[in-house]
């Protein structure tokens, strides 16, 4: 009896073989193309087929796969994600379809396995799966992830995990860190090599990072960041930048922008991390633009001053010249400037200006005396009321400038009636 009941189980499980390689929608050949997709083609070429693509997360912004390959280095809180893309999708849209992604380690044993149902309708052509590669959740190894379209096998792909990186790697070899301006087109010769860098608007100061011998980083993907910090520690600007496994790189670059309304004067620190370990840091410093002074032109005129009671309205001559003066009501004081070696400059314009001082040091009264030429009489005037109320005794100061030079000074003394 129980022999009878093998004979039934066996002719079931062969009469069912049959029928699923008889029915089968896939052909038996299995096909890998250039990004090592191995997958078993639909008999009828409108049929669905998959590329699995593989990296290590998806941009957010763009949707795009960031870090492709198939070679990944052990690190905590990292994934390795599956971009799979469906062919044909949309001719397939009047029914419910149904894939199973499976993590596998290269012993067949699952490590992770996910149903996924698209509902008719639904225009769906990507599936994504991930998994941990932290070092407490996967070990170093070759695995391979499957995809199922109602149970039928319809692609694959090959992925290696690799240890963990550690910096005792690299040994005496740390990677050198050059800061500079600019770089040469033509030549890419670096210029401007320095650690001191002046603010400026359109400037930016870059880094040049010389990997040396990259053998020993292994041959697997390098994920480098830039950590640029200001002056209180505090990180101004961060990038990531990765090198793709069998790439023959041997420098990164980073840069920042130094415009003085996004960075200020002080001491600045760059460091470069690989797989978030540090490996390498230099210091370099900011400072603000010297103001530049303009400095003016010299002229050589000065100015003969002649204290008097008043001018002479017909002969211009200065009348009652004195240095001490009295106070009294209706009187004043006028000055008769005459400019020296202003016919040295013909047909320039200049500016003086003319100021009275107080004996507390202050200035009461000053007159600005505007396009004085050579061909004017190169005299200028000025007077004061010294009437009582107005006027105190003590020692006073008349001075001249030309723009804001003086060329030109005399005290006198006021006393009481």
């Amino acid at each position: 009896m129980i022999r009878i009941i093998r004979l039934i189980l066996l002719f079931s499980i062969l009469f069912s073989t049959l029928v699923f390689v008889e029915c089968s929608s896939r052909v038996n050949i299995a096909v890998t193309d250039a990004d090592s997709t191995t997958s078993i083609l639909p008999k009828d070429s409108s049929g669905i087929s998959a590329n699995i693509s593989l990296g290590r997360k998806v941009s957010h912004k763009t949707g795009e796969l960031i870090g492709k390959g198939q070679t990944f280095t052990s690190m905590p809180k990292e994934d390795v994600v599956a971009y799979i893309e469906l062919k044909n999708r949309l001719l397939h849209l009047d029914k419910e379809q149904l894939f199973h992604v499976y993590w596998l380690h290269e012993n067949g044993k699952s490590i992770y396995k996910k149903q996924i149902t698209l509902a008719g309708g639904d225009s769906s052509s990507t599936i994504i799966s991930s998994i941990s590669i932290s070092p407490e959740k996967r070990k170093p190894g070759k695995y391979i992830l499957k995809l199922y379209y109602f149970r039928e096998l319809i692609a694959e792909k090959q992925f290696e995990i690799l240890p963990a990186f550690f910096k005792e790697q690299l040994g005496d070899e740390i990677p050198e860190i050059t800061f500079y301006r600019k770089s040469d087109r033509k030549t890419g010769k670096l210029i401007g090599v320095d650690s001191v860098f002046i603010l400026n608007k359109k400037h930016k100061v870059r880094a040049f990072v010389d990997l040396k011998n990259r053998a020993l980083y292994g041959n697997r993907e390098l994920m480098f960041h830039f950590n640029w910090l200001g002056p209180d520690g505090v990180t101004v600007f961060s990038k990531h930048k990765s090198i793709m496994a069998g790439d023959s790189v041997s420098f990164i670059r980073s840069s920042i922008s130094i415009a003085p309304e996004k960075l200020k004067a002080g001491e600045y620190k760059l460091q470069l991390f690989l797989f978030n370990k540090l490996i390498s840091e230099k210091k370099f410093r900011l400072k603000e633009k010297p103001k530049l002074i303009k400095k003016r032109k010299s002229y050589d005129i000065s100015a003969d001053i002649t204290l008097c009671r008043k001018i002479s309205k017909k002969t211009g001559k200065a009348i009652g010249e004195a240095s001490v003066f009295t106070i009294a009501d209706k009187a004043r004081l006028s000055a008769l400037i005459k400019i020296k070696g202003i016919e040295k400059y013909p047909n320039k314009e200049f500016k003086f200006s003319l100021k009275w001082i107080n004996p507390e040091g202050k200035t009461f009264f000053k007159k600005q005396i505007d396009n004085v030429t050579e061909k004017s009489d190169a005299e200028i005037k000025s007077s004061i009321s010294i009437k009582p109320g107005k006027r105190t005794p003590g020692l006073y100061t008349f001075q001249v400038f030309l723009i804001d030079k003086l060329i030109g000074t005399k005290s006198f003394e006021l006393v009481e009636n």
